[in-house]
């Protein structure tokens, strides 16, 4: 077995670490890439470019000229290929299928704690000392700190160190001795190496900081972590910084109320961090209790290692860059995964990619959403297609090579009412933009959807039949091929469904916009066409134009109005009618379905039939409030009968990471009573909730938000400019009120692009405004605890959320009074 861990270009070598047979391999090895030029037709060779133009192989002296060559601006677009040459690099010495050995990895889990006797510090400036650091390989702990401190448990290791100086010192030496592969951590990226590699630099010196790197190369980037924030990076030569937070915001595919480790810990793992309210501040607990600050630091620690082995996001980024034959770290990115995963397709065929070429930013449009009526409605089901815009471009044979040409005054409406005639011939397809593509050869794009569609089913099938061997056997190391089989389905999953990201960014080596729109209007034109032809069959089916039996249609899915069936049945039992409703989806639906859609492969001349509708839910109660804000009472998803029904719900408040998770919680029972109680039961219901969140902490009841233009909107004069966004403002406030009380040096301040709480408060008030907004916690000092106005923030964080659905569904949120009522 061999693998690289990292590869890396420095000057004129590349710097690659690895493993051969189980043994550990560190090299800077010469490399002479190759790129290619046009030549003559009348010129022996295999190359070709994606148009089947030869080429011809120029083979450098080294790095440093391939360097030169490529990169000067009068010749870079001269030079066809793969100029990152890391990837040409891993892709020439690592030509087959890489097996790896995720135990070989060295993982070291990072936490670091600074003083902030002074203030909270930036990493970039890194001015005050490091209090504590703590690493772990998953099972022991290594605990760097200044003071007495007795380890609290069997699997953990203390350094006492005499100074900061000796600290870092031991650090590192430690760190160089580990090996370490992987850093991971929480905000790793972005805090604890930058800090670690300046404050290291400023007391150790330029030398021992580039021991961090095992090739004694670190490189500085300023990177845009938010739109309004520039951010210092380290890149830890041969050292993946896989930073979990990073991770964990890209492969949960959710959003959260806050990206704390506090409140993702409580989220996973129904954990928190180590409570130490009773003192004034991190600072004041490091000085009056240094047992419990490493106690503290050590936790953290702790959290990230048993978030990893919940999730596995560590082995599944390994697993993908490996597939991909990239860097750990470049699965952060489609468009460079997706660049190479294409380079090394095409160069197994002698076709090289083209040169790189900066496109024009061009707005094109995006998916279709009806516009629902809004109501009640009784039996419904929805029908999903199988990975849209992957099989859209398989089915139009979409791709750079096969583009021929764009037909004008195509439109979708057009199409849909079929008075459009194609022009095209019987060897070319058009899609819904005018778009037209060669169909007598598979592209290369189609082609790849295609063999990653395939791959994901046929190691889904093996992981579901490795976790059944293992459920009968329990047998060790079938449970780790299931993990593998799992980790392998996933990976095809993201890399699918993050395709059509790479395609529509104009950064992509192979961005073209009439591919990109002609990806989302086909899709536009897929879905409107079953919403017309479900309707023109449910139509005729039950003698009734005027009705509209689609109810909504979001970009890959129908929800349909079979209400009608249910009247035609002799049972009220909703398991018979469950029952019969998914015979009626698998025998007439489906099947009609199978049918529509190849009258419109035929209508486009596509080569292939691969739009397939399959059913999803089959609820019987569902209410509409607008484009995508929905909720559903679902008895069967997909064939997985319920026993009580499961809510389905889509831009509701309670699926909102902005609605306060007090709120998210009650607003979820008022829905399920609203679907399986009575009217009582929910003036009950809202009535005991709202009695609790009366009750609640000040930080229960406010409203998180991400906070965004906090320079823009400030003004020295007036603290906040007009027309300053609700957040903003009480973020301006919070900042200001902490600096006049002395409390910064406490209380971390608001900080652009992080998550915060806000809410109104009552008039008159100590600081004379209407809105307040907190980072973490309302600081008791600043007084505004009884001036928090519940009852406004009851009306908009709950009652305003609701209203909507339980109109809707005919219902009330307050008892009518009437004139008996004073009698």
């Amino acid at each position: 077995m061999r693998f690289y861990t990292s590869v890396n270009s420095v000057n004129d070598k590349m710097c690659v670490r690895g493993f051969v047979n189980g043994k550990r391999f560190i090299d800077r090895v010469p490399y002479q890439p190759a790129m290619f030029m046009k030549c003559n037709a009348s010129e022996v060779t295999k190359y070709k470019d994606i148009y089947g133009n030869p080429l011809k192989k120029i083979v450098f002296q080294g790095l440093q000229e391939a360097k030169d060559k490529c990169f000067q601006k009068t010749t870079r677009e001269d030079y066809h290929g793969m100029a990152n040459f890391e990837y040409s690099y891993i892709s020439d010495n690592y030509p087959e299928d890489i097996e790896f050995d995720p135990k070989l990895v060295k993982k070291l889990y990072l936490d670091i704690e600074v003083s902030s006797e002074n203030g909270f510090p930036k990493p970039e400036e890194a001015s005050e000392p490091v209090t504590a650091i703590t690493v772990s390989d998953g099972k022991r702990y290594f605990v760097f700190g200044l003071k007495d401190y007795k380890p609290h448990k069997e699997n953990i290791h203390y350094k006492k160190c005499s100074s900061e100086h000796e600290l870092l010192y031991y650090f590192v030496k430690f760190w160089v001795g580990f090996e370490v592969d992987i850093i991971t951590g929480w905000n790793t990226k972005y805090f604890d190496i930058p800090y670690l590699v300046n404050r290291i630099k400023a007391l150790l010196g330029d030398r021992e900081s580039k021991k961090l790197s095992p090739f004694g190369v670190i490189r500085e980037r300023t990177v845009q972590k938010h739109a309004n924030l520039s951010v210092q990076t380290y890149n830890l030569l041969g050292v993946s910084d896989l930073d979990y937070l990073e991770m964990y915001r890209k492969f949960t595919f959710s959003n959260q109320e806050s990206y704390r480790l506090d409140h993702i810990a409580s989220v996973e793992l129904g954990e928190k961090k180590l409570d130490y309210s009773e003192y004034e501040g991190l600072f004041d607990l490091y000085e009056k209790d240094y047992q419990k600050f490493v106690e503290y630091n050590v936790k953290d620690v702790e959290l990230i290692v048993r978030l990893e082995e919940k999730l596995g996001f560590i082995e599944m980024v390994q697993t993908m860059a490996y597939d991909a034959k990239v860097n750990y770290d470049d699965t952060f990115y489609q468009v460079r995964m997706w660049d190479v995963i294409i380079f090394n397709a095409l160069r197994k065929k002698n076709v090289v990619v083209p040169p790189k070429i900066k496109q024009p930013s061009q707005p094109f449009e995006g998916a279709y959403v009806k516009e629902p009526k809004s109501g009640y409605y009784e039996w419904v089901t929805s029908f999903d297609l199988n990975s849209l815009y992957p099989h859209i471009i398989m089915q139009w044979n979409s791709s750079p090579e096969t583009l021929k040409r764009k037909n004008e005054h195509v439109t979708v409406n057009d199409l849909l009412n079929q008075v459009y005639e194609p022009d095209i011939n019987d060897k070319e397809s058009m899609m819904a933009n005018g778009s037209v593509y060669d169909r007598t050869k598979t592209g290369i794009l189609p082609a790849l959807m295609s063999k990653m569609y395939q791959d994901r089913k046929i190691y889904k099938k093996e992981m579901i039949k490795l976790q059944k061997e293992y459920e009968r056997t329990k047998d060790h190391k079938t449970k780790m091929l299931a993990d593998k089989y799992y980790n392998l389905q996933l990976v095809k999953k993201i890399q699918l469904n993050s395709a059509y990201g790479a395609i529509g960014n104009r950064f992509f080596r192979f961005f073209d916009v009439r591919i990109a729109e002609g990806i989302t209007t086909s899709g536009q034109l897929v879905i409107r066409w079953a919403e017309k032809k479900m309707n023109e069959f449910l139509s005729k089916r039950f003698g009734n134009d005027e009705k509209d039996f689609v109810i909504a249609s979001d970009t890959d899915s129908l929800y349909l109005d079979l209400s009608d069936y249910v009247k035609e049945m002799d049972t009220k039992d909703k398991t018979e009618i469950t029952d019969k409703l998914n015979l009626i989806s698998q025998n007439e639906i489906q099947p009609y379905m199978e049918q529509f859609y190849d009258e419109l492969k035929d209508y486009l001349n596509c080569p292939k039939q691969k739009m397939v509708m399959e059913r999803e839910v089959i609820a019987d109660q569902g209410i509409w409030i607008g484009k995508k804000h929905y909720v559903l009472n679902v008895l069967d998803s997909e064939g997985v009968r319920y026993e009580k029904p499961k809510l389905k719900m889509m831009g509701i408040s309670a699926v909102k990471s902005s609605t306060p998770a007090i709120c998210r919680d009650n607003i979820k029972k008022s829905i399920d009573i609203l679907m399986n109680g009575n009217q009582e039961e929910l003036f009950d219901f809202l009535e005991t909730a709202k009695e609790n969140f009366m009750k609640a902490n000040p930080e229960d009841v406010m409203f998180p938000r991400g906070v965004n233009n906090l320079k823009k909107y400030a003004d020295r004069d007036t603290l906040y400019t007009k027309g300053t966004p609700i957040h903003v403002k009480g973020s301006l406030l919070f900042n200001k009120y902490l600096v006049e009380k002395n409390l910064d040096k406490k209380y971390e301040k608001i900080e652009e692009g992080e998550k915060i709480k806000f809410c109104y408060l009552k008039q008159p008030n100590p600081i004379f405004d209407t809105v307040f907004a907190v980072k973490n916690v309302l600081p008791k000092e600043f007084g505004l605890e009884e001036f928090i106005d519940y009852e406004k923030q009851w009306e908009k964080a709950f009652l305003e959320s609701v209203e909507d659905i339980v109109d809707a569904r005919g219902w009330k949120t307050k008892k009518s009074s009437s004139l008996f009522d004073f009698f």
